[in-house]
């Protein structure tokens, strides 16, 4: 239950060790305009609009430590979306980090 919530209310975006894309879900996909098959295996900084935050959740993630923050990812049409992210390395069996996780929330027109 509580994936199924997190599934239909976040992008969850699945990167290996290299930060190449693996997978991300339905929620990434119509925010972002693309298509997994459009995406996967391609860098993800491919699509970081602004790469101040993004070195500080690299460094984070491949120290093993979770990340969060905020980044700017251009869409498929080329218009900068504001993501609210929570990220972490992701173990495998046998408690190895083989690729990481991101959970983010599109927080572009949000009114504070």
């Amino acid at each position: 239950e509580k994936e199924n919530i997190i599934n239909k209310t976040n992008m969850v975006i699945e990167v290996d060790r290299d930060f190449n894309l693996i997978h991300f879900n339905e929620v990434a996909a119509e925010t972002l305009h693309y298509e997994l098959s459009q995406l996967t295996g391609k860098s993800f900084e491919s699509i970081i609009a602004t790469k101040e935050n993004w070195k500080r959740a690299t460094t984070s993630l491949t120290n093993g430590k979770p990340w969060n923050g905020v980044l700017k990812i251009a869409d498929k049409q080329g218009n900068n979306i504001l993501v609210r992210v929570s990220a972490g390395p992701a173990h495998d069996a046998m408690n190895n980090a083989n690729r990481y996780l991101f959970f983010a929330m599109d927080i572009t027109n949000i009114v504070v």
